[in-house]
């Protein structure tokens, strides 16, 4: 048995995506052996031809996402099953669990001085995505310089659904720069369980209501 699956023997919750990480489905994933999942939907599933590959996102009764990449076994509208699944790097985790978004947020840079913690500046940004490990955001800032200073902290503070979290987060890349602003590249650092978890379930909620909106236009 997997061990974050161990005691939910009515399944966790999932979503089912491409291997170029498009969203297919969303359901119900129980084990069905070792490197197998049974896939069901009250809502059905989309036709897949065997030996496809697919991700599947899950969420343990620990409360954490996981990601596996496996192939379809065989697949109808009311159950699909997956072989030969592998539990993906936390970098393939990132790039998978990941929704766009067109959110408010603000960045409230911290400098230390006298053995406390002063503010340096807040700046108002756009949350572009987000997935459990980071996000992107848009902001007039130039934070390559402003993450030259080592003693710089930066706190981002995000709306989810049920709750605003201030989170800390470091520049890790910029990825488009306009006459204005720039796009960059985030990863939180070292988010609390239950800070992580609500952020799991918001994108959760996004990639079900985004694969709901896709099936009623169909």
């Amino acid at each position: 048995m997997i061990p974050f699956m161990r005691r939910k023997k009515t399944g966790v919750k999932c979503v089912l995506q491409s291997e170029s990480n498009e969203l297919l489905a969303d359901g119900v994933a129980q084990a069905g052996g070792e490197g197998a999942f049974d896939i069901t939907s009250g809502k059905g599933l989309p036709p897949l031809a065997m030996g496809s590959l697919v991700k599947l996102v899950m969420h343990g009764e620990d409360g954490a996402a996981r990601v596996y990449r496996g192939k379809v076994y065989y697949s109808n509208r009311e159950k699909l099953r997956v072989e030969e699944a592998v539990l993906c790097s936390d970098n393939e985790k990132r790039k998978t669990y990941r929704v766009n978004v067109n959110n408010d947020a603000r960045l409230t840079a911290y400098t230390r001085a006298r053995g406390s913690l002063q503010k340096a500046w807040i700046e108002p940004v756009k949350l572009r995505d987000i997935s459990s490990g980071g996000c992107l955001i848009e902001t007039r800032k130039d934070l390559e310089l402003e993450s030259g200073n080592p003693g710089l902290r930066l706190m981002l503070r995000i709306t989810l659904h049920s709750s605003v979290e201030e989170v800390e987060v470091v520049v890790k890349s910029r990825l488009d720069k306009k006459a204005d602003a720039a796009m960059y590249g985030l990863e939180f650092v070292e988010l609390g369980q239950r800070v992580s978890h609500a952020i799991d379930m918001y994108v959760l909620k996004l990639q079900q209501d985004q694969i709901r909106k896709r099936r009623n236009s169909l």
